[in-house]
């Protein structure tokens, strides 16, 4: 047996990016649209052969229960870059989520803000106001389920 101890690290970075686009997307579906909206963002973030996703994109996406069987997907997360190249980027998930229909337009949120805020915002998720209150179960690949939706508010 042995070991061994790191003296130094080095690393190489790249400069943060000057603008960071927050944003929410909620869709109200039935079972029966919730299989094409779910494949629909399959397709954007996993492609058939290449995502479609950028790099600069993260998206999280919560799944709940409403009390009249139907079920409330928020896309939610950031962007970093301009929000012209988000809307840019995120329009062909978009495209294929409001050809199922169900967007809650209302509480839909797309907010510019600098690097240190999106860092807080990846650090405790507050595009929700209670979201750190426990109610979400995280899984590997970023999908969480609630009893109670989080209020969209910023």
């Amino acid at each position: 047996m042995s070991y061994g101890i790191v003296t130094s690290f080095k690393f190489r970075t790249i400069a943060a990016p000057e603008e960071n686009v927050l944003f929410y997307y909620p869709y109200v579906w039935n079972r029966t649209q919730a299989v094409p909206g779910w494949v629909g963002f399959q397709d954007y973030s996993a492609g058939q052969t290449v995502p479609i996703i950028p790099a600069e994109m993260n998206i999280r996406v919560l799944v709940v229960k409403n009390t009249d069987d139907t079920l409330l997907f928020l896309f939610e997360g950031a962007y970093h870059g301009s929000q012209e190249a988000f809307l840019q980027a995120i329009q062909p998930m978009l495209n294929d989520l409001n050809a199922v229909g169900g967007l809650v337009e209302s509480d839909v949120v797309v907010k510019s803000v600098g690097w240190l805020d999106s860092l807080l915002y990846a650090n405790n998720n507050a595009l929700f106001r209670n979201w750190d209150s426990g109610e979400a179960l995280a899984v590997p690949f970023n999908y969480s389920a609630v009893r109670d939706a989080p209020s969209p508010r910023l």
